[in-house]
This record gives C-alpha cells, structure tokens and sequence, in this order.
C-alpha cells in the first residue's frame, strides 16, 4: 500500500485515489494496526499485556519510505490528525492499542528526517494517550516496557524533541492550549518513565535518557511560579511546568533551581512587608550567627542549632570563633570542615565504622553530653545539610 502511494505515478486523477486511500487506511485504528502485523508463526495471535503482536522492524522500514516524500506525508498527517480527534478514548480489546506504538514509531522517523518536523501531530498523539483508561495506560507501559533500550531511549527522544520545539520560545506561551499540550507531553513521558522502572538489568535506560535541557530563565519562571503555587491558589495555566516532573532535570538543572530557590528564600527571611513602606529590612539580624568556641565545636555547635529558631535556618550563615567578630567566609569554611572532621572521629563515638572504613552508621554510644542535644533535638543534625548547603550560595 504505501508503495503504490510512494510511486512515481502522480497524475492528478492519481494522486487524488491516493489521498482517499491514505484516508481510508487511516481511518480507524484498527485498519492502520492490520498492515503491521507480526504474521511470523502467527505470533500476533500471541498478543497480551507483555506483548503487542506487531512488527515493529517492518513498521519502521515502510514509515521510512513513507517519510521521505514530502507530499504523502502531509496527507497522511492529516489523515492522522482526523483519526486522534475522534479516537474511541477506551478501544476495544489491547488490539486497539497497538496503534500507539505505530505513532511512536512513526513520530520518530518524521523527527530524524525532518529537520524542523511541526509538534501538532505529537501534541494531539499526546492527548489522545491522555484520554485512556487507567486500565489502557497500564498495558501501553507494559508494552513500551517490553522494547529493546535502544528503541525505548529512541522513543522518549521523540517526546523530548516535541517539548524542546515548545520550551525553547522565549517567553514560553502561557496561553491554555500551549499549556495544556506541554502537560500532556511531559505526562506521556512520565509514562515512559514509570514503563522504564519496571525493567531491570541491561534492558533498562539510564535516568539521564529523560533529561530535557532547560535554560535558566524557564527554570527561574517555574520556580517563580511553584513558590506562588505553595501559598495561594492559582489558574492551570499560571502553575509550573517542570518542576513537577524532577526526573526530566538533570543535576545542573537541579542545582541551578536549589540555588535560586535558597537565594529567594535567604531575602525573604532578611525582610519583612510592611504596608505602606513594601519589603523592609528585618529589625532582627539578617543572618544565621553561630558564636563558637575551637576548643568546643561540637558541643556548642549543637547547642546553639537546639536554641534557633526554624527560620533562622533560612538566613545566610555567619561563623564567629573564640569572640573575634570578624565577618569572614574563611571562617564558615573552617566551620564546615573541621565540624565534619570531630563528628566522624573516633573520640565523638557519633559513628561506627566498618574496617575499612568505607561504610559509616550512627553508634547507639555517644558521650552523655553529646546525648543529651542529640535526643532533645534529633532534628538538628539534619539542619548541619540545610545550612551547609545555603551557605555554599
């Protein structure tokens, strides 16, 4: 079929019993399903959850011919299109699943043979993923999770490439349609992603297959945006993107969003609102200050982190030693190192070690004195990692 739509025969009166052939097959899911049938001992008889019956080789032979001319292309796109708008949402049987994969299949030779392939056709395959059942969505993952992990990492790449045509305009349209069909993409590739944890071994493709490449002005705007999110309720389309699917960032991009979010948190608790004057500075000390002693710096480290307050967590840490008042980053710096060197020494008794050294855990025998800040305010030992981290900013 796609042969004879391929040829070089192009009349007119041709070319339009082409186009009605291409709607015709395209019509219904089942009739694209019947050309790409597993018909090896009948193995598409053998269809279930782990198994979809098709022949995917061929599929992806025929959509690559079918892809290079332009002309039948666009029909065929359109064809596509019609079919997805009226797809039944829960098709009968897992037979009528199988065109999923097809579309994945076909997605993916229109992106590596186009330069600039337009994103409608995968927006709309992404809704129509969308519309299944809980019960469909389980067999397609099963499905994509039973794929070679070089046909899966091509497949997610598909997903990634029609986000990335999105995400890159600057500013990133914020109207409902554009919103709701990046949602959906990032939904179809959060499907992937659960497909992929089912799988162990060899089979499986490294988290790093999923991750986009975000610049920092959309990470900024989703950052701006999950922290408005997390105190007043807002429109659909005004909530972040990213940010609520983590395993699309990469640990650049997860850096870049802790920093910027620590560095908002740091000026908010280093100011107050006070109507009519807007943000002011705190009357209380901008920072975080830990007055300390060398010869005691467990001890008085602990100490003082029972006696903060949580917010002071938030603030930008300042280290004083042995009464010098001194502002200096050397000294947080000496903090932080020579803090870690008496926590994991042998006369803290804080941890327990195996003989070589290479594995630690927290001893049930502390000094008395150490006991006592660590059962009253067990919580804090967290907060040396909170406050290590924000005053790496």
């Amino acid at each position: 079929m796609i042969n004879h739509w391929i040829s070089e025969n192009d009349s007119e009166s041709s070319w339009e019993e082409k186009k009605v052939e291409i709607h015709r097959r395209f019509s219904s899911a089942s009739c694209v399903n019947r050309s790409f049938l597993d018909h090896r001992k009948d193995k598409h008889f053998q269809t279930s959850s782990k198994y979809s019956g098709l022949d995917l080789l061929f599929a992806k032979k025929k959509f690559k011919e079918l892809v290079m001319n332009k002309k039948v292309l666009k029909e065929v796109e359109t064809a596509v299109l019609q079919l997805l708008s009226s797809h039944n949402t829960n098709p009968v049987g897992m037979e009528g699943l199988r065109f999923y994969l097809l579309l994945n299949e076909l997605l993916h030779m229109i992106q590596k043979h186009h330069r600039q392939p337009s994103t409608k056709l995968a927006v709309a395959f992404a809704a129509a993923v969308q519309r299944l059942s809980a019960e469909s969505l389980q067999i397609l993952e099963g499905w994509w999770s039973s794929l070679s992990a070089s046909t899966m990492v091509k497949y997610v790449q598909v997903w990634k490439q029609a986000l990335s045509g999105i995400l890159s305009s600057e500013p990133v349209p914020r109207n409902s349609e554009v919103i709701s069909g990046v949602k959906n993409l990032l939904l179809v590739l959060q499907h992937m992603y659960h497909a992929n944890n089912r799988i162990t071994g060899r089979q499986r493709i490294p988290e790093k297959a999923y991750s986009l490449g975000i610049n920092q002005e959309l990470l900024r705007e989703d950052l701006n945006l999950w922290r408005l999110h997390k105190t007043q309720s807002m429109d659909i389309n005004e909530q972040p993107l990213i940010l609520q699917f983590p395993f699309l960032m990469d640990l650049k991009s997860k850096k870049m969003t802790f920093d910027m979010n620590s560095k908002w948190t740091q000026i908010e608790h280093q100011q107050t609102f006070m109507p009519p004057l807007g943000w002011v500075a705190c009357c209380g000390s901008p920072f975080f200050e830990l007055k300390l002693k060398r010869a005691s710096l467990l001890e008085g480290t602990f100490q003082q982190l029972a006696a903060a307050h949580l917010s002071d967590y938030k603030k930008p840490l300042v280290v004083y030693f042995d009464e010098d008042l001194k502002v200096t980053d050397v000294y947080k710096r000496d903090f932080f190192h020579h803090l870690f060197q008496e926590m994991v020494s042998a006369e803290s008794g804080m941890f327990m070690f195996n003989d070589s050294n290479t594995l630690a855990w927290f001893s049930s025998r502390v000094s008395k004195t150490l006991t006592t800040y660590w059962k009253m305010h067990s919580n804090h030992r967290l907060k040396i990692c909170d406050i290590y981290w924000i005053s790496c900013l």
